[in-house]
């Protein structure tokens, strides 16, 4: 036997799937060889293959010739030029410093450090003005933290220790072109390549762990090689689970094993790995949505926590992961929490706005990078670059009604579900889109600013309840400003006709929801729609709110109407059901239906015309929650008799 030593040179710490193979036998040896650390084994006389497939790297391979009478011991090098070099320190380093500094670090940086905190995506709107390529790197909250030269190439690293939360590299082009975002996570290092010409392109933007393990096991996957990334899996989590419990790991190299363990048919080593993680970074984003995923796979309920804080790291836009993994995990699990509410009958806005607004920066992320990097038009408004409407001129934009609005159709469709109390920007090369509250409470108020704003005035702008169904119309005033009254926490959407047509022509699919608050037990609430009455009162002597619906049109045919309710801002809205008679029906035939405490305020909705069928989704759910607070006998009777017709189809 000949004691055979496998070397490879390459950043240290570095492991390489290896392969060894007896060409006589046939027999393949796997093993994981380290970078520094020379990997033995005894070998008995024989030819062998060594094959090496280093991360990032194309495959190599070299052949042992092991004598029957050989040497005590053979070594066997491979040595690799690393195309991704991580510097020693924890500060950017500029690899050719241009002696003059750049426009943009001229503008923006009398010293290295921010003499106080920018509002978000003030230094951004500042660099887009430049001509030519900026670079600077951004806090969460999108303040400046250190503009940058741009030269031919450029790292940027942070070190493991410190915060948590990640910082982002931003790369512009000027005021006419997207900016890019690469999240920066603490221990990671992030290179920058700036196109050859000040205009020829936005130059390349790559962050990669500086934890070599973590390294590799991302650089095997972005290549798919997936049997090289099972193979040094063990090693890896030795590795790194080592440092973390010896209080010297950190989370980006942490959440790469996770997101790589989620895939492994073993869920519970996935499991076991995040209550590791979950005890070592507690203030990690990446960490906190994984140990939320766990909660939502197990039996029963999924619990109030895990539900308000996947809703609120989105709302909070400074909660986000920073792995584009994460970023998918945080849909699906905010996918899988919209299909139960609908299957319980149930409605929650916040959860749909947060849907949205996760779809918007998936759809702007780059698909190959492993950590969420995206165009926008700044830090928490991504755009896909095909959705950037095309650059014209002022002037042709304001003589051309038209094309204006089309660009405002655009922008109303980028910037998504609004929701009262929450505001939300949108920033496009022609035009800004700003929803909020009115300073003085009455309603909230849509503002439009750009190049065009006077092509503008007067135009319609339609506030589109969830799932389609019309609230009210504005038209944009000489301000570029348009009210609306959307109740607290409702959520809607912003759409604009195209072309602009006078009011009594805006057609938009029927029907209308609406929202209302009720604001005390002493008081009667009453809604009239064009084919329905609703009236909500307080039942004397009991702690409920009656809802009762009566038609306003005769001769009218069997239905249904749709209402909700939900006593809490943060709670989803729970659907009832309240059955319609037809032209046969009972004389006083009104279907009532109880629903939350009168002695406290109750958000409610209904929609305001009968509809022929209820939603598939839920409809068992909705008949049996209606079935438990009808308030008369001829509405019990309805729905239990369409519940027996349901039980009959199932079986």
């Amino acid at each position: 036997m000949t004691l055979t030593r496998v070397v490879v040179a390459l950043s240290p710490g570095t492991p390489v799937a290896a392969e060894i193979l007896d060409t006589d036998s046939g027999d393949v040896r796997s093993a994981v060889v380290v970078s520094g650390r020379p990997f033995e084994t005894e070998l008995p006389a024989g030819t062998y293959v060594v094959r090496l497939a280093p991360p990032g790297l194309e495959r190599v391979s070299a052949s042992v010739v092991v004598p029957p009478e050989g040497p005590a011991a053979l070594t066997v090098d491979f040595a690799f030029d690393d195309p991704h070099p991580t510097p020693g320190s924890g500060h950017a380093l500029p690899t050719d410093r241009p002696v003059n500094p750049s426009p943009l670090k001229r503008l923006l940086l009398p010293g290295t450090r921010r003499k106080a905190a920018l509002p978000p995506n003030e230094a951004l709107r500042t660099a887009r003005e430049l001509q030519g390529t900026g670079l600077f790197v951004c806090d969460a909250d999108g303040t400046l933290l250190r503009p940058v030269e741009v030269t031919d190439e450029y790292v940027v690293s942070r070190p493991a220790a410190g915060e948590d939360r990640s910082a982002y590299i931003c790369v512009t082009q000027g005021r006419d072109h997207l900016a890019r975002f690469v999240s920066l996570p603490a221990n990671c290092v992030g290179r920058i390549r700036s196109p050859a010409q000040p205009e020829g392109g936005e130059g390349d933007v790559t962050v990669r762990p500086a934890d070599p393990d973590a390294r590799a096991l991302l650089d095997y996957r972005a290549q798919g090689r997936l049997s090289a990334a099972a193979a040094v899996t063990d090693h890896v989590v030795r590795s790194i689970g080592a440092r973390i419990e010896a209080g010297q790991g950190d989370p980006a190299a942490g959440c790469a094993v996770a997101y790589h363990l989620m895939d492994h048919p073993e869920r519970d080593r996935a499991r076991q790995w995040v209550r590791l993680l979950a005890d070592a970074f507690p203030t990690s984003d990446d960490v906190s949505l994984l140990a939320s995923w766990f909660l939502l796979e197990m039996d029963g309920p999924v619990p109030r926590e895990a539900r308000e804080r996947l809703i609120t790291a989105v709302e909070a836009g400074q909660g986000l992961p920073v792995y584009l993994a994460g970023l998918r995990l945080l849909r699906t699990a905010l996918e899988r929490l919209g299909r139960s509410d609908r299957a319980s009958g149930q409605w929650d806005p916040r959860l749909t706005s947060a849907t949205h607004t996760v779809n918007t920066y998936l759809l702007a992320a780059d698909p190959v990078n492993p950590f969420v990097s995206y165009t926008g038009t700044g830090l928490r408004t991504p755009l896909v670059a095909e959705d950037a409407p095309t650059i014209v001129s002022g002037a042709s934009l304001a003589t051309d009604d038209e094309g204006s609005v089309r660009v405002l159709a655009k922008a109303l469709d980028l910037l998504g579900t609004v929701t009262a109390g929450i505001q939300r920007t949108i920033t496009l090369p022609l035009v800004t889109l700003t929803w909020g509250d009115r300073p003085d409470g009455g309603g909230q108020m849509l503002s439009v600013a750009g190049r065009g704003t006077r092509a503008w005035v007067g135009l319609g702008v339609v506030l589109v309840g969830a799932e389609g169904w019309r609230m009210e119309v504005a038209r944009l005033s000489d301000a570029g400003t348009a009210t609306f009254s959307l109740p607290s926490s409702a959520t809607a959407k912003l759409v604009t006709p195209e072309p602009a047509e006078p009011d009594d022509a805006v057609v938009v699919p029927p029907p209308v929801l609406l929202h209302a608050a009720a604001s005390g037990p002493e008081q009667d609430h009453r809604v009239v729609t064009p084919q329905l009455e609703f009236l909500l009162e307080p039942v004397r002597g009991a702690d409920r709110w009656r809802l009762t619906a009566r038609r306003r049109v005769h001769e009218s045919a069997a239905g249904w109407v749709l209402v909700g309710q939900r006593s809490a801002a943060d709670r989803p809205y729970k659907t009832f059901a309240l059955p319609l008679g037809g032209e046969d029906a009972e004389l006083g035939a009104e279907p009532t239906v109880l629903l939350g405490k009168a002695s406290a305020p109750l958000d409610w909705y209904m929609v305001p015309e009968p509809v022929d069928e209820l939603p598939p989704a839920g409809r068992k759910a909705i008949l049996l929650r209606s079935l438990a607070r009808a308030a008369d006998a001829w509405t019990r009777k309805a729905i239990q008799k369409m519940l027996t017709a349901l039980t009959a189809e199932e079986g």
